[in-house]
């Protein structure tokens, strides 16, 4: 019986045709992975804000202390108002955001002063997460952070001074002041490689550059 064998050439061709198609899968599917990140983030933005709408209107106030509007700058690679964020999140999880000393302990319980019905307005991770920030420290800063599918806080402007509307100054946005017609504002810096990088970021209102 004869035995049919690949040429080179014929291996070659094949070989190309491979790394052509290759080529146009690897960016399609890097490109859905990123669009499912935007995608999952704008949904976490949306429950954070339906959970501080809910807590407002259960309470009449934001889970934080007034003095104007409150502007919370997440860290994008060093630690910004992180503490502030991981507090304020906690009235409404109820579950302490800390890292726990031994890896896979379950969270520990929070007593909120001001969520005093103990209504839980905001999930949780499952697991415990890594804090992008001290990652270098030690592992045993994984807590039960509410972070963006890059690993990073969402920044996070509420009218704590209740009049309808945010005055957001070019620190928060890390571009220009501008003053919206919100009372709670939430964006992510999405897959940006630095904070000048705007176009990534991912907003819950619409912003006076669009």
């Amino acid at each position: 019986m004869n035995r049919r064998y690949f040429s080179l050439v014929e291996l070659l061709t094949v070989i190309t045709v491979i790394a052509i198609l290759a080529g146009i899968a690897i960016p399609v599917i890097m490109h859905m992975a990123s669009k499912g990140k935007e995608t999952k983030a704008r949904a976490e933005m949306n429950a954070i804000k339906l959970g501080l709408t809910q807590f407002k209107s259960d309470y009449g106030i934001f889970p934080v202390t007034a003095a104007g509007d409150t502007l919370y700058s997440a860290g994008y690679s060093s630690v910004d108002h992180d503490a502030d964020i991981d507090a304020m999140l906690q009235h409404l999880t109820l579950i302490q955001t800390k890292p726990k000393p031994v890896t896979g302990d379950p969270p520990d319980p929070y007593t909120s002063t001001i969520n005093t019905k103990k209504t839980r307005y905001l999930d949780v991770p499952a697991k415990p997460v890594p804090d992008l920030v001290k990652l270098h420290e030690s592992d045993y800063l994984k807590g039960y952070y509410i972070l963006d599918p890059w690993g990073r806080r969402y920044n996070i402007a509420l009218d704590t001074d209740y009049n309808g509307q945010l005055a957001l100054t070019a620190a928060f946005t890390k571009g220009s002041a501008e003053t919206i017609a919100e009372k709670i504002a939430i964006f992510s810096f999405g897959n940006a490689e630095d904070t000048s990088d705007r176009e990534a970021f991912l907003y819950t209102w619409k912003t006076s550059a669009e």
